[in-house]
């Protein structure tokens, strides 16, 4: 079994301290955007567009992850603290991330910068609006390996404990079962590792591992030269479909619990959502279709051309 980690957090001043999720996130975030800044330039996509789209999906997708987080895994909470759906640092979720990507990139599609002295951002409809398969054919040509990297963070925080596992299971983590009784078998400044007597599956590990598979595969087909929606297309399918699965080793009450919604969890219904896309764009390419990404090459913002 794989020993229970505990990592420590650093304290700074007063309230806040560095917390090992929050650095592993951040370091996906830098390695997620530095690798579509590098992907998308190397395609000789317009950096002021991509750049663009990169800064209105962050945005959207952390108030998404907040948002869809308590409308869908916390609901009962709106009634007594309505207030909750603004406190945007409180409660995560990653499908909830995901639709507000979409959004923030459906935003990016149909409208574009305006010109204003203001601090407020102010935005007109585009005269042709942005396609989106070439961005999130970039997005997700690097998304596994961020993603993996991100999910790590979970898996340090322990956030996605899931059912018990098989004894023995080699993807089981041994979670101890009374932490006054199994104390640490190593620890070094906060650091500490346990054989914990109840083997559990820890989601977050382990689809850091499969997302790791998934985009070293992606890896080593970037010297390929496939078909704009390739990527898209497998990627969309392994995730939903692993994604559907793994949510059913959910708790659904306690700390790590998720709500259910007829028996399956807002990241369930979002995976099918996310396969049947997938299969959708592999039939699109099978019957020889073709994307188009020219309108993103050398374009500046504000303006679009044939």
């Amino acid at each position: 079994m794989i020993p229970f980690f505990i990592a420590p957090s650093f304290p700074l001043f007063g309230p806040f301290a560095i917390q090992p999720f929050g650095v592993l996130v951040a370091l996906a975030v830098l390695l997620g955007t530095t690798l579509f800044s590098r992907h998308t330039e190397h395609l000789g996509y317009d950096h002021e567009v991509a750049q663009d789209f990169v800064s209105r999906s962050l945005v959207a997708a952390w108030i998404g992850s907040h948002v869809f987080d308590q409308l869908f895994y916390h609901p009962g909470e709106l009634l007594t603290r309505p207030w909750a759906i603004v406190m945007l640092w409180e409660g995560l979720s990653s499908a909830g991330g995901f639709v507000g990507t979409f959004l923030g990139a459906l935003h990016w599609s149909f409208y574009e910068h305006s010109s204003s002295s203001s601090f407020v951002p102010r935005f007109r409809r585009r005269q042709e609006r942005m396609p989106l398969m070439p961005v999130t054919e970039a997005t997700l040509h690097s998304f596994f390996l961020t993603w993996s990297v991100s999910r790590l963070g979970c898996a340090v925080a322990h956030d996605h404990l899931g059912a018990i596992a098989p004894a023995g299971h080699w993807l089981a983590v041994a979670v101890p079962r009374h932490a006054a009784f199994e104390g640490p078998f190593w620890s070094w400044h906060g650091f500490a590792l346990y054989a914990g007597s109840q083997p559990r599956f820890d989601l977050g590990l382990v689809e850091a591992l499969w997302a790791a598979v998934i985009g070293l595969a992606f890896m080593a087909t970037w010297s390929r030269r496939l078909p704009l929606g390739s990527y898209s297309a497998a990627g969309l399918i392994a995730y939903g479909y692993v994604r559907f699965a793994l949510d059913f080793y959910r708790l659904e009450d306690g700390a790590t619990g998720d709500r259910r919604w007829g028996n399956l969890t807002f990241a369930q219904y979002l995976s099918i959502v996310l396969v049947m896309t997938g299969f959708g764009i592999a039939i699109r390419l099978a019957r020889g279709h073709r994307f188009n990404d020219d309108i993103l090459r050398g374009v500046a913002v504000g303006r679009t051309r044939e």
